[in-house]
């Protein structure tokens, strides 16, 4: 093995203990702050014993129970197949997912061309920078006078951070008419302060269907599909919905969103759970602004959803699982917002579903990544 090969085996590893002790100390301090939310949840011997038994066979060890009472505290369902959310994100995820290619992959500016296709469609891009060089929509270079042009009569649109973590922090909505803002009055050069030596996108604001803005018309509701590939086969986990609430134009639950089982037949499940980084368990059975009982819908296409996340899954060698973001269209058509392959929490599908991430697949997961 040559020097440059041992040179980044050892950068690779000390990375990714880096990471490991990242999410393991975060993941703790987490679960340990919302220890009130869990603390009244009693197991009996037996649920004790069989939570013991099903963890020393899959994991080889004992585990701390406060991420399946926690994941109870919400649903009322005890459930030993639970993935602990530490034991997803300090080890599955990072084994399932090759680091540097799903840091490339992340950047919203890449994945569109990644994922193009008959089957699916994406927020109309019109510019983006990578806080040195601007694009247009084709990707070819412009300069940054040609960028603002082009968003000066783009009407409503969104900019957001092409890389990095999400959960909403960083994005941008704008009105732009005849060079100004609309909602702020700013000129576009002055809502570009600051982004456009950033790396931002700037697509067209996305306009969802019928039922999925009769839920919440503010905000771009998601679907939330996981995908992952067990032996040679694409599988999907457990799907969930996630809406604003308020004055959000934001869906994301650490937002204020809800979010909410959805069958594979389309149908919601009756209870949304308010949940991101509070201590509290807010349970909720129609919207609390528009006052949709969620059990009443019936998403259309669902399987078209399921069918274009298993299918251009492949199109991404090294990434075991992926979380997608999708919405729809007025036509039917699935529309992916963005995918995730870093920090792709499983707890808000276990808690929604009363149900494993992985289902069947659970052990061999956890034996396998862990």
């Amino acid at each position: 093995m040559s020097l440059v090969s041992k040179l980044q085996r050892l950068d690779d590893r000390a990375k990714n203990d880096l990471r490991t002790g990242f999410y393991t100390a975060f993941e703790w301090k987490e679960i340990l702050r919302k220890r009130s939310l869990y603390q009244d949840v009693r197991w009996s011997k037996q649920q004790q014993k069989d939570f013991d038994a099903f963890w020393q066979h899959a994991y080889n060890k004992r585990i701390s129970n406060r991420w399946h009472r926690m994941y109870e505290s919400y649903n009322g369902v005890f459930n030993v197949e639970y993935v602990p959310e530490i034991l997803y994100t300090s080890k599955i995820e990072p084994r399932m997912n090759e680091a540097a290619y799903g840091k490339v992959l992340s950047n919203k500016a890449l994945f569109e061309l990644i994922y193009q296709d008959a089957s699916v469609r994406f927020p109309e891009t019109i510019a983006l920078t990578d806080g040195r060089t601007c694009f247009d929509s084709r990707r070819r270079v412009i300069g940054t006078d040609r960028f603002i042009d082009l968003l000066s009569n783009a009407g409503e649109v969104v900019i957001k951070p092409s890389s990095g973590f999400g959960s909403g922090h960083g994005i941008v909505f704008a009105n732009f008419n005849c060079g100004i803002d609309l909602s702020t009055g700013k000129t576009v050069k002055d809502v570009l302060t600051g982004l456009i030596t950033k790396e931002v996108i700037v697509q067209r604001y996305f306009h969802q269907n019928s039922v999925l803005s009769s839920i919440n018309p503010t905000s771009l509701n998601s679907i939330r599909v996981t995908t992952y590939i067990v032996d040679g086969k694409v599988y999907y986990a457990p799907l969930t919905m996630r809406c604003g609430s308020g004055k959000s134009r934001l869906d994301n639950i650490h937002s204020g969103g809800l979010v909410i089982a959805v069958n594979d037949n389309g149908t919601l499940g009756k209870t949304a759970y308010r949940l991101g980084h509070t201590d509290v368990c807010e349970r909720m059975y129609a919207h609390p602004n528009s006052g949709v009982v969620f059990a009443n819908i019936n998403l259309p296409h669902i399987d078209k959803v399921i069918d274009v996340a298993r299918n251009l899954h492949g199109r991404t060698p090294h990434i075991g699982i992926i979380g997608w973001d999708f919405s729809m269209d007025g036509n039917g058509k699935p529309t992916i917002i963005e995918a995730n392959y870093h920090g792709n929490s499983v707890w808000f599908p276990q808690i929604c579903h009363g149900k494993g991430i992985f289902g069947e697949h659970t052990e061999y997961l956890i034996q396998k990544y862990t």
